[in-house]
C-alpha cells in the first residue's frame, strides 16, 4: 500500500479480485456443523424475467448483505442464500416475446442477473442456489402438492375464475388491477371452468391467530394479512319465498333483522339461477346475470354496480312475516357468506344506493345503541338484543372469510406440471388404489365427467415424479381455448401406470398397464415460492425436499427482507408451511421469525423507475462511476429502509468521496504507525462501533452509514493507532467490503476482514454519552435523569414519567404534551 500508485483509490484495481478470492475461500458459505448459532437471513427471491436489473433493484439485497456480514463477524453461522422464481407468467410471455424457449430465457437472465449481484459484493452462498424450474426443484414442489391431494386440502372444482383470453390463462386477484390484467392490460372476464383449488379458507383461523406468534412483523404488513383473511363473526338465518326456494342469509349485524326490507342476491349463486326460474321478467334477469359475467369482483362492487328486481318474486320477513322484494345485485359475491344477503338501507350504504335505485323501503331500527321499530326488542341494548333476535329466528353462529380458497391452476406451459394422472372408471380405479398409492389418496376421490365418461384423479407417487417433468417441445403458446398448450400435446397427455407399483410412463404395451391421461393444466408461479426457504437448507437433496436435520439446524428464517406489496406471497408461503408442519415435515409452525420491507428507490424525479420512461441506469453503469462499495453506501445511506426515496446521482458523487477520505487516512495512519491514538479520537471509534452495531442489528443502514461519517470527520486528522484505527474499518466493512477487505490485506494479511470478530465497544469510553436532563413539570422542575444522548424520545417519555420525583406530580393527571429540546430539558404538560 505504499507506492504511488496504490495510493490513489481506484476500486476498479481490487474489487474483482476480492470477489474472487472471497468465492475461491468460500467465505460466504454456511457451514451448518452444529459448531455456532446459526443466522438465517433471506431475500424474496427475484423472478429474472427481465434482461437485467437497474438501480433501484440491489437496495434490499445490499440490506440483508450488510447484516450478514455483520452477524458472520459476530460469530453466527450464517446461511445467506440466493435463488431464482423463474416459472409463470412473466418469464413465459417474456419468451415468447423473444420467440424462444423460456428454459433460455430464464438461463441467460439468470447469469446476468448473478454476474450483477456478484459485482455488488454480495456474499451468497452460492452453493446453494435454487431454481425453481429446475426438474430436481420442482419434484419436491410436486410431492408437497400431494401432501394437500391426500389431506383432502386439493380439490378439482369448476369454478368461476378470472380467464384472460390474451394471456391464455387463468389469473389471481391480486394479478388483476382495473379489471385488467396487471401484466399487458388486457381485459378479464368471469368465466366458469375445471381447476385445481387448495383449501386455504381451512386454515383461516390459523393464519389469522398465529400472527400473534410474529413479533417481529410490522404492524402494518400483519394488519394486511388480517384484512386480506377478512374473518367476520355473525349469524346465519333463513328466509322463505314464494318460489318455495328457501335463502340462508349470513349477516354480522342480526340486531337489525327487523330493518330488512330487500333481499340481494350474488348474480353467479345458484340461488340467483333458482329463484329468477320463478321470475315475470326471467329474459330479463338473464341478461343481467350474463352482463354480471363479464365484470371482475372488483368492478361489480363499485358504486355504480348494477342490479335487477325478480318481479313476482318475494322472500318472507322470518319474524313479521312481511313481503321483501328480492334483488339480483353486482355487489354481492357469491364466493362470501351464502351469497345472498339482508337489505337494511338504513343502516348500510350499499344497501341504501340499491334501495334509492330501485326505490325500495327504508326503515331505521337503531337509535344510537337501543333498538328501535323492533317489536318486542324495542328498547334493548344491540348486544342483548343480538342474542334474543338470533334464538327467536334460530339463527346458528358463524364465521365467514373474505379469503376464498386458492384458484391454482393455470393454462400455460411454463410451470410445474400437477403430479396426476387421470384414470377412466371406477373399476381401473379401484385396480390401482391399493398399495402405497393407497397412502397418497383422499378419503373421498376426486373425479370428473367429460364426453359421459368419469375419470378419477390418481397421484404420481414421488419415487416416479421424473415421468411429471415438463416436455422438451418447441411449440408452447396458448392455445387461446379453455385448455392449456401441455393439452395440445400428444407425449404429455397419453401415458400408463402399472396397477401393482403405481408406476407411470409412456411406453405401451406393458402387460396390464392402464392408460391414463396427465392433467394438463400447471401450477401457478406461487407454488415454487411457498416453500423454498426450506430447500436452501438442504438443496442437494435428491430424495426429499429436505432433511429433517437440515430443518433442525437452521429452523425458521432469522430475518426475510423484501417488497412490502408481498402480501399473497407471504399469506401463502405460511399456508404451505403449516400444511408441512401438520405433515410433520417440520417442527415449527411459522415459517420468517422477523420480517423487514424495505422501500423502492424511486427516480430523480419521484417517478418509478422503468425502462420504457428512460429513467433507468444500470448497476454497471453505476459501479464503473464510482465503484461497488460506493453504490453499496449509497443505497444503505439514500434513507430509512422501508421508506421509498428518490436517486440522486449528487449523493452517490457523496459516498464516492467519503470512501477516498477514508482511503487516504488508513494511508496515513498505517505510515504513521502511532503508538496510540488520541483520547477523543479513541472515545468516538468506541462510540461508532457501539451505534453502527446497534443501527445494523435494527436495520437502520442510513443513521449507521451517518455515523461513519461522523467519525471520520472527528478522527481524519487526530493521532491514530493502527489497531484502534482498525476499529472504523471493521465497523465499515459490512458496508464497504472491497475497500476494507484490500487495507486490511495490509494490516492483517492471513485472515479476512470479514471473518474477524465485530469490535467490541469499551463500556467506559462510551461514558460521556450519558447526559443529564432536567425535567420539568408545567414549567417547574421536578427531577433530574440520567439518560444516553441519543436515547429515542419514546424510551426519554418513558424514563421521564416513571421518575420518582416526578411521577408523583403527573400519576394522577393527563398527560397533554411532552415537550423534549434535545440534550437540554423535558417538559411535561398536564
Amino acid at each position: 500500500m505504499h507506492s504511488d500508485h496504490d495510493r490513489r483509490f481506484e476500486p476498479h484495481r481490487f474489487e474483482r479480485k476480492w470477489q474472487q478470492e472471497w468465492e475461491q475461500k468460500k467465505i460466504h458459505r454456511a457451514d451448518g456443523s452444529g459448531g455456532k448459532p446459526t443466522c438465517f437471513v433471506m431475500d424474496m427471491f427475484p423472478y429474472p424475467s427481465g434482461s437485467s436489473m437497474h438501480v433501484g433493484h440491489p437496495r434490499g439485497y445490499v440490506a440483508t448483505d450488510v447484516y450478514s456480514r455483520f452477524k458472520r463477524m459476530q460469530g453466527f453461522d450464517v446461511l445467506h442464500p440466493m435463488g431464482w422464481d423463474a416459472f409463470g407468467l412473466p418469464a413465459e410471455e417474456t419468451a415468447i416475446a423473444n420467440n424462444e424457449h423460456p428454459a433460455a430465457t430464464v438461463a441467460r437472465n439468470i447469469d446476468r442477473f448473478r454476474a450483477q449481484l456478484t459485482m455488488l459484493g454480495l456474499g451468497y452462498d452460492w452453493s446453494r442456489e435454487i431454481n425453481t424450474t429446475d426438474p430436481g426443484y420442482y419434484r419436491h414442489t410436486q410431492q408437497i402438492f400431494l401432501e394437500f391431494f391426500r389431506r383432502g386440502l386439493a380439490r378439482n372444482d369448476v369454478v368461476a375464475v378470472n380467464w384472460c383470453p390474451a394471456l391464455g390463462t387463468v389469473l389471481a386477484n391480486e394479478d388483476i388491477v382495473d379489471g385488467k390484467s396487471e401484466r399487458g392490460g388486457h381485459p378479464v372476464f368471469q368465466t366458469p371452468m375445471r381447476q385445481w383449488v387448495l383449501a386455504i379458507t381451512a386454515y383461516a383461523d390459523r393464519l389469522l391467530d398465529d400472527l400473534d406468534l410474529l413479533p417481529q412483523w410490522p404492524d402494518r404488513v400483519k394488519n394486511a394479512q388480517r384484512s386480506w383473511i377478512g374473518r367476520s363473526e355473525g349469524h346465519e338465518l333463513r328466509f322463505a319465498t314464494s318460489a318455495q326456494v328457501a335463502v340462508d342469509v349470513f349477516t354480522t349485524r342480526i340486531e337489525t333483522l327487523f330493518g330488512v326490507t330487500f333481499l340481494a342476491l350474488a348474480p353467479d349463486a345458484e340461488l340467483a339461477r333458482s329463484l329468477k326460474a320463478s321470475a315475470s321478467n326471467e329474459a330479463e334477469a338473464d341478461a343481467y346475470i350474463a352482463r354480471a359475467a363479464q365484470a371482475s369482483e372488483l368492478d361489480r362492487q363499485s358504486a355504480s354496480s348494477g342490479a335487477v328486481l325478480l318481479g313476482g318474486v318475494h322472500a318472507i320477513h322470518p319474524l313479521t312475516k312481511a313481503r321483501l322484494p328480492v334483488v339480483i345485485a353486482d355487489y354481492v359475491l357469491a364466493s362470501y357468506g351464502t351469497g345472498a344477503v339482508m337489505g337494511v338501507p338504513a343502516h348500510d350504504e350499499r344497501d341504501a344506493q340499491l334501495a334509492r335505485a330501485l326505490d325500495l323501503p327504508v326503515l331505521a331500527v337503531l337509535d344510537g345503541d337501543l333498538l328501535t321499530n323492533s317489536g318486542s326488542f324495542d328498547g334493548q341494548p344491540v348486544q342483548q338484543a343480538r342474542s334474543g333476535i338470533a334464538a327467536a329466528v334460530a339463527a346458528t353462529g358463524r364465521k365467514r372469510y373474505k379469503i376464498r380458497d386458492w384458484t391454482f391452476s393455470r393454462q400455460r406451459f411454463w410451470g410445474e406440471p400437477f403430479p396426476i394422472v387421470w384414470i377412466a372408471g371406477r373399476d381401473n380405479f379401484h385396480a390401482v388404489a391399493h398399495g402405497e398409492l393407497a397412502q397418497w389418496l383422499p378419503e373421498q376421490p376426486i373425479s370428473h365427467v367429460l364426453d359421459g365418461v368419469e375419470y378419477f384423479a390418481v397421484p404420481v407417487l414421488p419415487a416416479y415424479l421424473d415421468a411429471m417433468r415438463l416436455p422438451v417441445v418447441v411449440a408452447y403458446r396458448p392455445t387461446g381455448t379453455l385448455e392449456g398448450p401441455l393439452a395440445g400435446i400428444d407425449q404429455w397427455v397419453n401415458a400408463f401406470i402399472d396397477p401393482a407399483t403405481g408406476q407411470v410412463d409412456n411406453t405401451p404395451g406393458h402387460a396390464g398397464w392402464i392408460p391414463v391421461r396427465r392433467e394438463t393444466n400447471t401450477m401457478p408461479q406461487w407454488a415454487g415460492s411457498s416453500w423454498y426457504w426450506l430447500r436452501y437448507m438442504d438443496p442437494d437433496n435428491d430424495t426429499a425436499p429436505f432433511s429433517r436435520e437440515a430443518m433442525r439446524r437452521w429452523g425458521q428464517v432469522d430475518v426475510y427482507a423484501g417488497a412490502d406489496h408481498a402480501v399473497a406471497h407471504l399469506i401463502y408461503a405460511r399456508f404451505w408451511h403449516k400444511v408441512m408442519y401438520d405433515a410433520g415435515m417440520v417442527d415449527f409452525a411459522e415459517p420468517f421469525k422477523r420480517l423487514e420491507f424495505l422501500g423502492h428507490i424511486l427516480a430523480a424525479d419521484g417517478s418509478k423507475i422503468s425502462k420504457r420512461s428512460g429513467n433507468s441506469r444500470s448497476p454497471e453503469e453505476v459501479v464503473r462511476e464510482v465503484g461497488a462499495d460506493a453504490f453499496r453506501l449509497y443505497e444503505m445511506f439514500i434513507g430509512p429502509f422501508e421508506k421509498a426515496i428518490p436517486w440522486s446521482d449528487e449523493g452517490l458523487t457523496g459516498t464516492r468521496r467519503f470512501l477516498e477520505r477514508v482511503w487516504s487516512v488508513a494511508h496515513r495512519v498505517i505510515d504513521e504507525n502511532a503508538p496510540a491514538s488520541a483520547t477523543d479520537a479513541l472515545k468516538a471509534l468506541h462510540r461508532t462501533v457501539d451505534k453502527v452495531g446497534d443501527d445494523i442489528e435494527k436495520f437502520r443502514f442510513n443513521t449507521a452509514v451517518a455515523t461513519l461519517m461522523g467519525c471520520l470527520n472527528e478522527v481524519q486528522h487526530r493521532t491514530l493507532s493502527v489497531s484502534d484505527f482498525s476499529l472504523f474499518l471493521l465497523s465499515l466493512a459490512p458496508f464497504a467490503p472491497h475497500m476494507t477487505e484490500e487495507i486490511w490485506s495490509t494490516i492483517s494479511p492471513r485472515e479476512s476482514i470479514h471473518l474477524a470478530p465485530w469490535p467490541q465497544a469499551d463500556a467506559a469510553l462510551l461514558q460521556d454519552e450519558l447526559i443529564t436532563l432536567p425535567v420539568q413539570v408545567n414549567g417547574k422542575l421536578r427531577g433530574n435523569v440520567v439518560v444516553k444522548r441519543d436515547i429515542p424520545e419514546a424510551d426519554l417519555r418513558t424514563v421521564s414519567l416513571n421518575h420518582a420525583d416526578v411521577s408523583t406530580y403527573v400519576s394522577e393527571h393527563t398527560l397533554k404534551k411532552f415537550i423534549y429540546v434535545p440534550g437540554r430539558i423535558v417538559n411535561l404538560v398536564t
